[in-house]
């Protein structure tokens, strides 16, 4: 069970160790005195009836209690989330692969010292970056130490740094895009044939980029927060609103506290809630003509249907009340699979265009906000990261005034990237190629000056602090600073009149 031979010339019966006359007795001393103290520590746990004869056997052995990974993750890791099975499985797959062991069929044993190099040389000659590999060996030392503290496998494996790629997190090219790229992207689409496909590719490309500046304007937001996007999180009862509004009381007034300007939403990575202004140019406008491409390019997946926009003063209006910005039906924790190939198949048309992938997104947003020389502190805030320096123990970012500083931020970073003007000519384009006017959506103003007005009514929009809800304006009662009342009817969009 050791593993080692001894001549009986170099053995103490009394100590239970080679003498000093034996060769590298060092080094066989301190694996015996390892042995030693497992037999120990099985002993007693045995004794204490902790375990049973077949565990005490396993742990000597150290070996595994079950015969593969897999089925370690189907029957002890039921509370972990699809995000986690999904990323596991793939490391898992891999091991395996490059390891020459069939699929699925990995043990506790397989996970060793040697695979796990034999996997960084394969990895590294097929030019793969170091941080995937590190991802992937995170993952396969998480399951292993899981399996491990649960008395599955009773190897102790040391991951050590070294098994690890060195990352060059310094000369790494990271891809962004201007808004002129946007701007010519949005211009290459177009119908190239008679044949339907053609169609459906153009409504597609102009899909993409809208979640591109979607993305953008959620603040370097991904797919899921997208996906995961609800009226339910807006900054009020929203359920006390519904109810209010299906009960039979008429000219009645409810008062509610909160700020309806804003989304408690909590980014989908890190779980960190963002205060998303989300009725601010063009986001609602974003939503709103997403909604319609979304339900007639993904129907299955789609809140809004085509039948639902056919019959506008009936079950659309209800759905509208129900969830202001739900886009899609599924959830992205749960049907993972579903959201990975929506967010893949957009991806490859965003590419089409001449643009990067939806991650350049959030990577052209902490750009932007770089040039405008906005403090760290004040950027990772916004887009929703975990602020790691000693510094998060001590500022408020609940304090009125900071939450003034965010927002103005975020106003600075639209007006840099000219994202009016962008949506604007979306809209214009989008109607141009499909043959259908949606220009009533356009919010015909530079983003200066839509800008610089919400800026001026900055203060006025944080300060509010209730919403009163009368039945016969349901619409216009949400948003209750007059120059927001036409804010639903118009996706989002406020018209400026100078």
């Amino acid at each position: 069970m050791v593993g080692i031979f001894i001549e009986e010339k170099y053995w103490s019966i009394a100590s239970q160790l080679v003498t000093p006359r034996c060769p590298q007795h060092e080094i066989i001393n301190a694996k015996l005195i390892d042995y030693h103290q497992k037999m120990k520590t099985v002993q007693t746990l045995y004794n204490t009836k902790e375990i049973d004869f077949q565990q005490a056997k396993l742990m000597i052995s150290a070996k595994s209690s079950v015969d593969s990974v897999i089925t370690y993750i189907a029957t002890h890791c039921k509370d972990k989330s699809a995000q986690w099975h999904r990323n596991t499985k793939c490391a898992l797959n891999r091991l395996e692969f490059h390891n020459g062991i069939e699929k699925d069929h990995l043990t506790f044993e397989d996970i060793n010292r040697p695979n796990l190099l034999k996997l960084r040389l394969r990895m590294k000659e097929e030019g793969r970056v170091a941080e995937t590999y590190n991802s992937y060996l995170a993952h396969i030392k998480a399951v292993y130490n899981q399996a491990y503290q649960d008395k599955v496998t009773f190897r102790k494996l040391e991951f050590t740094r070294d098994l690890r790629l060195k990352e060059d997190k310094h000369s790494k090219y990271l891809i962004t895009h201007t808004s002129k790229e946007i701007y010519d992207a949005i211009g290459r689409i177009r119908i190239e044939s008679n044949h339907r496909s053609a169609k459906e590719k153009a409504i597609r490309s102009f899909e993409a980029v809208g979640f591109w500046m979607l993305k953008f304007c959620m603040r370097g937001g991904y797919g899921k927060d997208v996906t995961s996007l609800t009226g339910k999180n807006i900054d009020f009862d929203t359920a006390a609103y519904r109810k209010f509004q299906q009960s039979s009381a008429e000219g009645n007034v409810l008062t509610l506290q909160g700020n309806t300007h804003f989304l408690k939403h909590k980014r989908h990575k890190t779980g960190n809630l963002m205060y998303i202004w989300y009725n601010l140019p063009p986001m609602g406008g974003l939503i709103h003509m997403l909604r319609l491409l979304v339900a007639n390019t993904h129907p299955k997946h789609s809140y809004i249907s085509m039948s639902d926009l056919q019959d506008p003063s009936g079950k659309l209006l209800e759905k509208m009340e129900e969830d202001l910005l739900k886009i899609f039906t599924h959830n992205p924790r749960k049907e993972i699979n579903k959201d990975h190939a929506i967010w893949n198949n957009l991806n490859k048309h965003l590419k089409k265009i001449g643009l990067s992938s939806f991650e350049s997104a959030r990577k052209t947003y902490a750009t932007t906000a770089r040039k405008l020389n906005i403090p760290d502190g004040i950027k990772k805030r916004l887009m929703g990261q975990t602020d790691t320096s000693i510094q998060r123990h001590y500022d408020n970012y609940n304090d009125p005034e900071l939450v003034y500083i965010m927002q103005k931020a975020h106003l600075q970073i639209m007006n840099r990237f000219n994202m009016v003007e962008l949506f604007d000519f979306w809209v214009q384009r989008l109607s141009v190629v499909m043959g259908k006017d949606f220009t009533e959506m356009l919010v015909l103003a530079p983003s200066n000056l839509v800008y610089t007005h919400y800026a001026q009514k900055l203060p006025e929009i944080i300060g509010v602090n209730q919403v009163e809800i009368s039945k016969d304006k349901a619409f216009e009662a949400s948003f209750n600073l007059p120059f927001q009342r036409d804010l639903l009817k118009n996706g989002g969009i406020i018209r400026l009149r100078p």
